[in-house]
């Protein structure tokens, strides 16, 4: 690493940390800045834009994989006003959801901002749910809780599996309108979303609109299910206007300058996550900038469109989980031509849904040097959604491990936690309970109304929380082998990662109830076959390989001396089959369950604690 090469300057307000530490040892973290002031709603905020710049590119798509093709400002606040009126005139309001059970697209954002005005809650699901047929199970589950008066999708051909096995259970969708596309080939009857487009804003969309209130509700936002059924997390428009408010506070640009050059941003995350589905999309309003939908994702054979859209458009970084970096590191590093196009106008890199590996960051950092003369701020935040952005990294690090500092308008409360400090955090961009879940919504709060994350952090200096915190495992994912001890599934599967890079791309930590750590890992298999003299044997679902095995021993030799029983890795197995997005074995942001990998691949975690291993099986 070049530490004597100076960072591009991060347009983001320095922290003004304030402390508070009580003799039980629970800490109180906040800051000292004062949030903006808020916006009365995210509508209101289109409004805004659309007047400032109408003729500027809200979103942008492919236009059946060809060229983008662009909804601006101005139509989007207008056209979104049209289907309010539509919504309207069916009756619908704040007690008859909709629910989207499409990709991240024009219609979708056009729909949405729609019900927002007229009122009516929004739950965008997971496009897995009504499609395969082994997350049926969780489509019901979401559409009990929801009982939508709509459902709108792009592709109703493939949701006819889920909407059957709903009929097949005895709902009845008799009363459900549901909303496709002109041309859709489905025998379902349906009706055409261009003719929600069509009806025309009255005085009634004025009148919903100036009824929208902090406590109005936005959306129905789905938790990840990785412990259990989802949970449908409560966002208001107050909850929203409030997180864009207390980032904006952190933000040196002033967006609405006239000479203001509006960014590319490159979406990948689907908009049933918050990360993007909120926190993305309303900044990037907040912000005026233009939204490109990427239709890649982080997984192998899919990634290329990734790439496609990266070499063609002038973003400022790349936004994502770290194993989408561990596919975009090597094709910059091979590609001079992309490398010299995607450093000209990179400002900072961002992360999250899991810590950096070291050795990624440092490669991404070389080439940014090399292109650019700086280094390149890689930076991360946390959020949840449930509380949306919670801490951000404000200052230019190459330290990737840590998640920054609370944002004006956050308290972020420690509590001490065996060894550890469980994070809990408190502020008006709250979710406001769990949908039909009175249950889960007061176990999810404390007794000081602060929401228990379910997650540890720690201080990267415990004299200098100054300096930062950093992500110290989730408190569900950790487990005691037979000894007893206790192992940190977040920071040992970082390690071997690093460790092993670049032919490991992700793991999963085993050990539940074992007398050893054992480790399950994804190939990055371009890099492995590189790197790997001699044949390269897939046998039993592994890899197999004499020089993989030298490979993994000589890597990790040096860690295991350095680690005790808890963080020492004993065996480990290259899988050849990729993570499964339908199997829930990744989220469709990138982050690797732990829980469900084990469970759909219990076969291979039995070999890693076999008396006499099978090949594949490597032990240390």
């Amino acid at each position: 690493m070049q530490h004597d090469i100076p960072f591009k300057p991060l347009k983001i307000k320095p922290p003004q940390l304030t402390v508070d530490r009580r003799p039980d040892g629970t800490i109180y973290l906040g800051s000292a800045i004062e949030p903006e002031l808020q916006e009365k709603s995210i509508v209101h905020l289109l409004a805004r834009k659309a007047k400032l710049h109408p003729n500027r590119g809200w979103i942008a798509e492919r236009d059946n994989g060809g060229d983008w093709k662009y909804l601006t400002y101005e139509d989007g606040d207008r056209l979104s006003g049209n289907i309010a009126q539509a919504l309207i005139d069916r009756g619908m309001g704040p007690s008859t959801p909709l629910m989207i059970l499409s990709g991240k697209s024009i219609n979708h954002a056009l729909l949405y901002m729609g019900a927002m005005k007229a009122r009516v809650p929004v739950a965008s699901i997971s496009e897995a749910f009504s499609r395969v047929p082994g997350a049926f199970p969780k489509f019901q589950h979401v559409f009990t809780t929801v009982r939508p008066f709509m459902i709108f999708s792009e592709q109703l051909p493939q949701v006819q599996g889920g909407l059957q096995f709903l009929a097949d259970l005895g709902h009845d969708l008799s009363d459900l309108e549901i909303v496709g596309l002109k041309g859709d080939t489905s025998k379902t009857e349906f009706t055409p979303f261009e003719d929600l487009k069509a009806a025309v804003a009255t005085d009634a969309v004025d009148a919903s609109i100036d009824a929208i209130t902090p406590d109005t509700v936005a959306r129905y936002m789905f938790t990840s299910g990785s412990t259990g059924m989802p949970k449908a997390a409560i966002i208001t428009q107050g909850g929203m206007t409030a997180n864009v408010a207390n980032v904006a506070t952190v933000e040196t640009e002033d967006f609405e300058a006239p000479d203001y050059d509006p960014k590319a941003s490159l979406v990948w995350m689907p908009w049933s996550h918050s990360g993007q589905g909120i926190m993305n999309f309303n900044h990037s309003i907040r912000r005026g900038a233009t939204v490109y939908l990427d239709d890649g994702l982080p997984v192998p054979g899919k990634f290329d469109e990734t790439l496609r859209n990266l070499r063609e458009l002038p973003v400022t970084g790349y936004t994502g989980a770290p194993v989408g970096y561990a596919m975009l590191v090597p094709a910059l590093e091979e590609d001079a031509e992309f490398r010299k196009h995607f450093f000209t106008h990179a400002e900072q890199f961002f992360y999250g849904a899991a810590a950096m590996p070291y050795d990624i960051a440092e490669r991404l950092q070389k080439l940014a040097v090399e292109c650019t003369g700086h280094r390149i701020s890689v930076n991360s935040a946390f959020g949840t959604t449930e509380a949306l952005v919670v801490t951000i990294v404000g200052w230019a690090t190459e330290n990737v491990e840590q998640i920054g500092l609370p944002i004006p308008g956050v308290t972020v409360k420690l509590v001490p936690y065996g060894d550890k400090l469980e994070a809990r955090v408190k502020s008006d961009a709250l979710f406001a309970g769990y949908l039909g879940n009175p249950e889960a919504t007061a176990d999810a709060f404390d007794d000081e109304g602060f929401y228990k994350l379910g997650d540890a952090f720690t201080f990267l200096d415990k004299d200098r929380p100054e300096a930062g915190l950093k992500f110290d495992g989730r408190v569900s994912e950790e487990f005691k082998l037979a000894t007893g001890s206790w192992v940190a599934t977040g920071n040992l599967r970082i390690n071997v990662i690093s460790e092993l890079s670049p032919i490991i791309r992700d793991a999963v930590v085993c050990g539940l109830n074992k007398d050893y750590v054992s480790i399950l890992a994804w190939a990055n298999p371009d890099a492995l076959r590189k790197a790997m003299p001699g044949p390269l044997e897939e046998r039993d679902g592994l890899f197999v390989s004499d020089a993989l095995a030298e490979f993994v021993r000589e890597r990790l030799a040096d860690y295991n001396k350095n680690s005790g029983s808890s963080t020492r890795v004993a065996r480990i197995a290259v899988m050849v089959e990729p993570p499964s997005l339908p199997a829930h074995e990744i989220t469709e942001k990138g982050y690797v369950n732990q829980r469900a990998t084990q469970e759909n691949r219990a076969d291979l975690v039995e070999r890693l604690y076999e008396v006499d291993p099978a090949p594949g099986v490597i032990t240390l």
